[in-house]
């Protein structure tokens, strides 16, 4: 089968990640093609990315298009071929709510009910759109290569004593981002005697320790800390962030938004609610690092890429 997948988001996050893992999964078996329809500039980025999706879809012949929220948002009139939608979330209040993007939400739900089907990776979201009249949804969740992550302690030491990282507990504090609560975390536990750290490319400033690091030594920084933190302020679809870190037998703190809630119950871990509660949670977390990391691994290992390419190959047989 020809395939095209819609590609807007940045592949360093979890969705660009997860759609990454789709063409991966499907080129074994099918022709896929990845039609980069992202935006070039910071401003007007709706409108870069309508154009570009349209302007593929209408140069590109195949017989299925996956596309995700903004891809499913912009999906043209016609239908020539079959559609199956990603939605990761769409919970997204700090966007500009602008008369252009509120029509274009609009479109959103109307043509995620025109798909053959619509992939979602949290029974969150799976209840969500059901309650919307969206029922023909599958759950596929987020999925590792668990070896990767089988970190030997000489190695965490190592990258402890490079980074000047003993002598305390480790807090991760998340990405460096506004919405995943990165602000809040750090004011929260910044006089409690923690190295604070944090990952990713930012869009906020803390004065903390920030790391930019290739996949394998950010896999480290999360072994080496103590206590992995996720205080998203917005739905989550599932926290890839999370999950590496329980794969890496670090215990979580999470505000537990959206699919996020899911992971971190299936996992054992320590749900906060209240940023208040933050430097009470982590105490407890820091104590119980060991009984925490071992099982919450125990149940991030279940989520592998094996299972992720025979489910989205057994979902395309099924259409």
């Amino acid at each position: 089968m020809r395939i095209g997948v819609l590609r807007t988001n940045n592949p360093l996050y979890g969705g660009g990640r997860y759609e990454l893992m789709v063409v991966e999964a499907l080129t074994s078996e099918h022709t896929v093609t990845l039609c980069d329809a992202r935006s070039w500039l910071p401003y007007g980025y709706m409108l870069q990315m309508f154009a570009r999706t349209a302007l593929a879809e209408r140069r590109t012949s195949v017989d299925l298009w996956i596309r995700n929220e903004a891809a499913l948002t912009f999906m043209m009139s016609k239908r020539s071929s079959r559609h199956v939608a990603i939605i990761h979330h769409l919970d997204d209040p700090l966007r500009p709510m602008r008369i252009w993007n509120r029509l274009l939400d609009r479109r959103l739900l109307p043509n995620a009910r025109r798909c053959d089907r619509v992939v979602v990776v949290s029974r969150y979201w799976q209840n969500y759109l059901a309650e919307l009249g969206i029922e023909n949804t599958e759950v596929i969740y987020n999925a590792f290569d668990v070896r990767r992550f089988a970190v030997s302690e000489d190695e965490v030491r190592a990258f402890r004593e490079r980074h000047g990282l003993n002598g305390k507990p480790v807090i991760y504090v998340g990405n460096c981002r506004q919405r995943k609560g990165a602000p809040a975390v750090w004011r929260a536990l910044r006089h409690h005697g923690y190295h604070l750290v944090t990952s990713g490319l930012a869009d906020v400033s803390l004065p903390i320790r920030a790391f930019l690091l290739p996949y394998d030594q950010y896999i480290l920084l999360l072994a080496a800390s103590d206590v992995a933190v996720t205080m998203s302020e917005f739905n989550e679809g599932w926290s890839r962030t999370a999950h590496e870190a329980l794969l890496c037998k670090t215990p979580v703190v999470g505000s537990g938004t959206g699919g996020m809630g899911e992971l971190l119950k299936g996992g054992g871990q320590l749900i906060c609610q209240q940023v208040a509660e933050l430097p009470q949670i982590i105490r407890q977390a820091v104590a119980r690092r060991r009984e925490l990391g071992i099982q919450g691994h125990a149940f991030a290992s279940h989520f592998t890429v094996d299972q992720f390419n025979r489910q989205w190959l057994g979902l395309i047989a099924s259409l």
